[in-house]
């Protein structure tokens, strides 16, 4: 290939090379798969919690570092906001719709599937707690960090903690701003007229 045909595929520069889409239906069965997963893993976890620790003494996976202990949980994540259920559902069914909004903005592309990641991670950690409280009318939490006395929590308070990390990370070292403009809800503001005649004097001033 000669020097002046590459030149002519350089890119301008600060522009990205498309990116081929993929198929969004292939991406949304993968989505829901790793979603039933996760909520499987969660319920599992709270399942055996409840069979082989509810009302027995704690065990110990590293002495005096982390244990499994069995705690009924009628707040939010670590403990928090204990009672307030009726908040609790309005912000999952709020975290459902932006779920919903980003899945049919986000492009279907390599670039953007940690952003498919990281929805379908909060939204199972989200509806794991959002079941038991419908089902159960509290949240099983069985994990205990010891050495910091922090509040016992669960597998899906580590998806929804994971989550977010990992969206400040995104926006913060992989994402620019230029990579979700297709969030924004308003229309691209449209040439006036005046701003074209002023356009169009310009360029004749300048030939």
């Amino acid at each position: 290939m000669s020097e002046e045909i590459k030149g002519r595929l350089v890119l301008p520069q600060g522009k990205k090379a498309p990116q081929k889409p993929m198929d969004r239906r292939i991406v949304l069965v993968i989505c829901l798969v790793a979603f039933g997963i996760l909520v499987f893993l969660d319920q599992w976890t709270k399942h055996l919690t409840n069979i082989h620790i509810h009302n027995k003494q704690p065990i110990s996976l590293i002495r005096n570092v982390l244990s499994l202990t069995y705690v009924e949980n009628r707040g939010s994540a670590f403990g928090m906001m204990q009672g307030q259920f009726i908040i609790f559902y309005i912000i999952t069914v709020i975290l459902l719709g932006v779920v919903v909004f980003v899945f049919l903005r986000t492009p279907c592309t390599k670039h953007y599937l940690p952003i498919f990641g990281v929805a379908v991670t909060l939204t199972a950690g989200a509806i794991g707690n959002c079941y038991d409280r419908i089902v159960r009318g509290y949240v099983i939490d069985m994990i205990y960090f010891e050495p910091i006395d922090f509040p016992v929590f669960n597998v899906a308070d580590i998806y929804v903690t994971l989550s977010c990390f990992m969206l400040v990370f995104l926006f913060f070292f992989l994402y620019k701003d230029e990579d979700f403009e297709m969030y924004n809800l308003r229309k691209p503001k449209e040439t006036t007229e005046k701003d074209t005649k002023e356009s169009g004097t310009d360029s004749e001033t300048k030939i």
